[in-house]
Protein backbone atom coordinates (compact mmCIF):
# COMPACT_ATOMS: atom_id res chain seq x y z
CA UNK A 1 0.00 0.00 0.00
CA UNK A 2 2.84 2.39 0.83
CA UNK A 3 4.39 2.09 -2.65
CA UNK A 4 1.01 2.69 -4.29
CA UNK A 5 0.37 5.74 -2.11
CA UNK A 6 3.78 7.19 -2.95
CA UNK A 7 3.18 6.69 -6.69
CA UNK A 8 -0.12 8.54 -6.45
CA UNK A 9 1.41 11.33 -4.37
CA UNK A 10 4.23 11.78 -6.90
CA UNK A 11 1.81 12.07 -9.79
CA UNK A 12 -0.48 14.46 -7.94
CA UNK A 13 2.42 16.62 -6.79
CA UNK A 14 3.74 16.91 -10.32
CA UNK A 15 0.40 18.01 -11.71
CA UNK A 16 -0.95 20.04 -8.80
CA UNK A 17 2.20 21.84 -7.74
CA UNK A 18 2.00 25.63 -8.04
CA UNK A 19 5.63 25.49 -9.18
CA UNK A 20 4.69 23.43 -12.27
CA UNK A 21 2.40 24.72 -15.00
CA UNK A 22 -1.25 24.20 -14.05
CA UNK A 23 -2.14 21.53 -16.57
CA UNK A 24 -4.19 18.49 -15.68
CA UNK A 25 -3.70 16.05 -18.52
CA UNK A 26 -4.39 13.10 -16.22
CA UNK A 27 -7.67 14.26 -14.67
CA UNK A 28 -6.16 14.33 -11.18
CA UNK A 29 -7.36 17.81 -10.19
CA UNK A 30 -11.05 18.35 -9.56
CA UNK A 31 -13.08 21.55 -9.29
CA UNK A 32 -15.42 20.11 -6.62
CA UNK A 33 -15.80 17.16 -4.28
CA UNK A 34 -17.20 14.19 -6.20
CA UNK A 35 -20.85 13.54 -5.29
CA UNK A 36 -20.05 9.79 -5.17
CA UNK A 37 -17.18 10.31 -2.71
CA UNK A 38 -17.71 9.40 0.95
CA UNK A 39 -19.75 12.08 2.74
CA UNK A 40 -16.88 12.48 5.21
CA UNK A 41 -14.88 14.26 2.53
CA UNK A 42 -17.04 17.32 3.28
CA UNK A 43 -15.14 17.66 6.57
CA UNK A 44 -12.41 19.39 4.51
CA UNK A 45 -14.79 21.64 2.49
CA UNK A 46 -13.80 24.78 4.40
CA UNK A 47 -10.12 24.21 3.70
CA UNK A 48 -10.23 24.03 -0.12
CA UNK A 49 -8.56 27.12 -1.58
CA UNK A 50 -5.53 29.26 -0.86
CA UNK A 51 -4.36 30.35 2.59
CA UNK A 52 -1.76 32.63 4.12
CA UNK A 53 -0.69 31.28 7.47
CA UNK A 54 1.39 32.43 10.40
CA UNK A 55 3.16 29.86 12.53
CA UNK A 56 4.83 29.64 15.92
CA UNK A 57 7.26 27.01 17.11
CA UNK A 58 6.82 26.58 20.87
CA UNK A 59 9.66 25.45 23.12
CA UNK A 60 9.42 23.00 26.03
CA UNK A 61 9.10 25.98 28.39
CA UNK A 62 5.91 27.09 26.59
CA UNK A 63 7.58 30.16 25.08
CA UNK A 64 7.50 30.98 21.38
CA UNK A 65 10.86 29.93 19.93
CA UNK A 66 10.38 30.95 16.28
CA UNK A 67 7.73 32.44 13.99
CA UNK A 68 7.07 32.73 10.29
CA UNK A 69 4.59 32.86 7.44
CA UNK A 70 3.61 30.25 4.88
CA UNK A 71 1.45 29.72 1.86
CA UNK A 72 -0.87 26.70 2.14
CA UNK A 73 -2.93 25.70 -0.91
CA UNK A 74 -5.64 23.00 -0.85
CA UNK A 75 -7.26 21.21 -3.81
CA UNK A 76 -9.66 18.39 -4.57
CA UNK A 77 -7.78 15.61 -6.36
CA UNK A 78 -8.32 12.07 -7.66
CA UNK A 79 -11.52 13.09 -9.42
CA UNK A 80 -12.85 14.71 -6.23
CA UNK A 81 -12.31 11.67 -3.99
CA UNK A 82 -9.33 13.05 -2.03
CA UNK A 83 -7.74 16.28 -0.83
CA UNK A 84 -4.17 17.41 -1.41
CA UNK A 85 -2.48 20.43 0.09
CA UNK A 86 0.79 22.13 -0.74
CA UNK A 87 2.74 23.85 2.07
CA UNK A 88 5.25 26.51 0.98
CA UNK A 89 7.50 28.07 3.62
CA UNK A 90 8.25 30.94 3.24
CA UNK A 91 5.55 32.00 0.75
CA UNK A 92 6.60 32.45 -2.87
CA UNK A 93 6.16 36.24 -2.64
CA UNK A 94 8.62 36.50 0.30
CA UNK A 95 12.41 36.42 0.43
CA UNK A 96 13.84 32.93 0.97
CA UNK A 97 17.54 33.31 1.84
CA UNK A 98 17.69 29.68 3.06
CA UNK A 99 15.49 28.26 0.32
CA UNK A 100 11.89 27.12 0.59
CA UNK A 101 10.30 24.11 2.20
CA UNK A 102 7.78 22.55 -0.17
CA UNK A 103 5.59 19.91 1.40
CA UNK A 104 2.44 18.07 0.44
CA UNK A 105 -0.23 15.98 2.13
CA UNK A 106 -2.57 13.55 0.46
CA UNK A 107 -5.76 12.91 2.45
CA UNK A 108 -8.29 10.21 1.63
CA UNK A 109 -11.16 8.76 3.68
CA UNK A 110 -11.16 4.99 4.19
CA UNK A 111 -14.82 3.98 4.43
CA UNK A 112 -13.88 0.50 5.66
CA UNK A 113 -12.02 1.73 8.75
CA UNK A 114 -13.91 5.01 9.23
CA UNK A 115 -10.58 6.87 9.39
CA UNK A 116 -8.75 9.43 7.32
CA UNK A 117 -5.48 8.15 5.89
CA UNK A 118 -2.83 10.77 5.17
CA UNK A 119 0.73 10.95 3.93
CA UNK A 120 3.14 13.91 4.24
CA UNK A 121 6.32 14.38 2.22
CA UNK A 122 8.57 17.38 1.61
CA UNK A 123 11.65 18.46 -0.30
CA UNK A 124 14.00 18.38 2.72
CA UNK A 125 13.47 14.93 4.20
CA UNK A 126 13.93 11.53 2.63
CA UNK A 127 10.86 9.94 4.19
CA UNK A 128 7.08 9.94 4.23
CA UNK A 129 5.13 10.44 7.44
CA UNK A 130 1.76 8.68 7.54
CA UNK A 131 -1.19 9.57 9.73
CA UNK A 132 -4.71 8.50 10.50
CA UNK A 133 -7.33 10.99 11.62
CA UNK A 134 -10.84 11.28 12.98
CA UNK A 135 -13.41 14.04 12.88
CA UNK A 136 -14.43 14.87 16.44
CA UNK A 137 -17.10 17.55 16.96
CA UNK A 138 -15.76 20.22 14.59
CA UNK A 139 -12.12 19.18 14.98
CA UNK A 140 -9.96 16.89 12.90
CA UNK A 141 -7.46 15.04 15.06
CA UNK A 142 -4.48 13.49 13.30
CA UNK A 143 -2.23 10.85 14.87
CA UNK A 144 1.06 9.72 13.31
CA UNK A 145 1.26 6.00 12.64
CA UNK A 146 4.72 5.84 14.27
CA UNK A 147 3.86 7.50 17.62
CA UNK A 148 0.08 7.84 18.05
CA UNK A 149 0.20 8.32 21.83
CA UNK A 150 3.03 10.86 21.81
CA UNK A 151 2.07 13.33 19.08
CA UNK A 152 -1.16 14.66 17.62
CA UNK A 153 -2.21 17.44 15.26
CA UNK A 154 -5.58 19.16 15.55
CA UNK A 155 -7.38 21.32 12.98
CA UNK A 156 -10.08 23.44 14.64
CA UNK A 157 -12.16 26.60 14.17
CA UNK A 158 -12.32 25.92 10.42
CA UNK A 159 -14.77 28.66 9.45
CA UNK A 160 -14.01 28.92 5.74
CA UNK A 161 -12.28 32.27 6.23
CA UNK A 162 -9.87 31.30 9.03
CA UNK A 163 -8.64 28.14 10.75
CA UNK A 164 -6.33 27.12 13.56
CA UNK A 165 -3.98 24.15 13.83
CA UNK A 166 -1.88 22.87 16.70
CA UNK A 167 0.70 20.11 17.00
CA UNK A 168 0.97 18.71 20.51
CA UNK A 169 3.32 16.30 22.27
CA UNK A 170 2.68 14.02 25.21
CA UNK A 171 5.30 12.52 27.50
CA UNK A 172 2.76 10.39 29.40
CA UNK A 173 1.06 8.35 26.69
CA UNK A 174 -1.64 10.89 25.90
CA UNK A 175 -2.79 11.81 29.40
CA UNK A 176 -1.59 15.40 29.02
CA UNK A 177 -0.56 17.39 25.96
CA UNK A 178 1.84 20.31 25.39
CA UNK A 179 1.65 22.51 22.25
CA UNK A 180 4.80 22.43 20.12
CA UNK A 181 3.67 24.24 16.95
CA UNK A 182 0.71 26.52 16.16
CA UNK A 183 -0.69 27.75 12.86
CA UNK A 184 -3.34 30.35 12.16
CA UNK A 185 -4.62 30.60 8.59
CA UNK A 186 -6.53 33.29 6.72
CA UNK A 187 -8.07 32.71 3.32
CA UNK A 188 -6.47 34.52 0.39
CA UNK A 189 -9.05 36.24 -1.82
Amino acid sequence: MFVKLMSVMTLITLTASPVVAQTDDFGLLAEVRNERAPAELSQWDNMIGDWRTTWQSIGPDGEVAATGETEWNWRWVLNGFAVQDMWINPPRDAEAPNGRLFGTNLRIFNSQTGLWEMAWANNRESKVDTYTAVFDEERIIMSPDENPDGVRIIFYDMTGETFDWVSEASADGGETWRPTFRIHGERVE
